[in-house]
């Protein structure tokens, strides 16, 4: 192998072995659903292919004024701050909510 093809084997392999963060990040919404892109610190956009959206944030429905029912959420908009979970490869997020205000 060449030096170059060295390199980059170790650089898989030194990839590999580091640990995945755990928890939630907060992301900011840059371009809404249904072509969302969504920001995470300066360096990272992640757009629809990256993320898998809760339901929740797709589907609006109406109520009849005098009808009981829990808050409705608003949709996402530019500048909304979202909840994110990275996948255990650090390559796909679950986008779960809006963070609350």
């Amino acid at each position: 192998m060449e030096a170059w093809e060295l390199e980059m084997v170790k650089m898989f392999n030194d990839s590999k072995n580091k640990p995945i963060a755990a928890g939630f990040i907060v992301g900011k919404v840059i371009k809404p659903l249904p072509n969302i892109t969504v920001a995470v610190g300066d360096d990272i956009l992640l757009d629809k292919e990256d993320l898998f959206i809760a339901n929740q944030l797709y589907f609006k429905h109406t109520h009849q004024a005098n009808e009981y029912h829990t808050p409705v959420p608003k949709p996402l908009a530019i500048g909304d701050e979202v909840i994110l979970i990275p996948d255990s490869s650090g390559q796909k997020y679950a986008l779960i909510d809006k963070a609350g205000e």
